[in-house]
């Protein structure tokens, strides 16, 4: 035994001067906010306008989910995915002397100044890991830059997990026999991630519909022929979205109160991006949705995608996202 400990430690000393990193831990969608109490106060309300709005599945979930940790026990907290340090930069602050300890002095000094209030490190500590760093000296000028640049904040965020889940989804048994018999069948295709099954396939209805359990996730293609160019709007989201709920997966009613719709790229094509909350006419079942809507002018068809999910008592943002992420791989067109 006491030959075998030198040799782990020697093997761990190797790994470590190669570069060799472990995956970063936690949850997806958690996010490490290091701040001074003093600091947390003050922006907390911004910091989860901008990380954490809330999203209705149909109970509200936040897009991520921010545990406050305060700058003495950070280092316990270096290990996970998503990591935000928030800084007012007050003198003799915990914060200031946690940044003073992990950079340089010319980086501290261009923060401290204002010339570089953000820091973006990837893969810090961990593979896989985003480390933000937002320094700003002045309650004002925190609240300015949230305001403007908060969705280029949270996008880092979001551009990992997107990377971390399309690996999830796609790294081992992606069904790439099925895409390319949709491919053959209908001129459109899309990476179809392990374990879903085909529940609706007839050539003639122009829908096809597909599955998994444990929740239930339903992913559709539905599409409409035309002769001239259609514009996409939201109007036209929402007719789609009700045709593919109550006459093709049936009964499924689009609760309008919860629909929200923006803008979105799908195939290269402008689309409107459309998501809610739907329920059974007839049975006391309902979830969260979330559709895309494109006119493709190669083949001259209106599409609707959708993903839908069943899952009651469980938390259903982060496999609506999942579902977001395989819609965003669909492509129209022969090849």
């Amino acid at each position: 035994m006491r030959k075998i400990i030198p040799l782990i430690l020697a093997g761990l000393f190797l790994l470590t001067a190669c570069g060799v990193k472990r995956d970063a831990i936690g949850e997806p969608d958690e996010l490490i906010v290091i701040a001074d109490s003093t600091d947390w106060i003050i922006m907390e309300h911004q910091i989860r306008e901008v990380f954490a709005p809330e999203i209705s599945t149909p109970q509200d979930e936040s897009w991520y989910n921010i545990q406050h940790v305060l700058p003495r026990n950070a280092q316990n907290f270096f290990d996970y995915k998503n990591i935000l340090l928030a800084s007012l930069l007050r003198e003799g602050s915990p914060s200031l002397e946690l940044i003073q300890r992990l950079f340089s002095e010319r980086l501290v000094a261009r923060m401290q100044s204002g010339e570089q209030p953000i820091a973006y490190k990837k893969d810090q500590w961990r593979d896989e890991q985003v480390f933000l760093i937002l320094t700003i000296p002045g309650v004002q000028q925190f609240d300015e830059v949230l305001q403007n640049r908060g969705e280029e904040l949270r996008g880092y965020f979001d551009e990992m997990f997107v990377q971390r889940q399309k690996k999830y989804l796609y790294d081992r048994y992606e069904q790439k026999k099925m895409s390319r018999k949709f491919q053959e069948m209908y001129d459109w295709s899309f990476r179809v991630p392990r374990d879903y099954v085909i529940l609706h396939n007839r050539p003639d209805s122009n829908f096809v519909w597909f599955g998994r359990h444990l929740p239930i996730r339903w992913i559709s293609v539905y599409w409409e022929e035309t002769d001239h160019p259609i514009e996409v709007d939201s109007s036209l989201a929402l007719r789609l979205r009700r045709t593919v709920g109550m006459e093709h997966y049936g009964n499924i009613a689009t609760d309008t109160n919860y629909v929200r719709t923006d803008e979105a790229t799908i195939d290269g094509q402008s689309a409107v991006h459309i998501r809610g909350i739907w329920a059974h006419t007839k049975e006391a079942k309902g979830g969260s949705f979330t559709g895309y809507t494109y006119y493709d002018p190669q083949t001259g068809r209106l599409y609707y995608l959708d993903g839908q999910i069943f899952a009651p008592g469980m938390k259903k943002l982060v496999y609506l996202r999942q579902l977001d992420i395989v819609l965003k791989t669909f492509t129209s067109g022969v090849e």
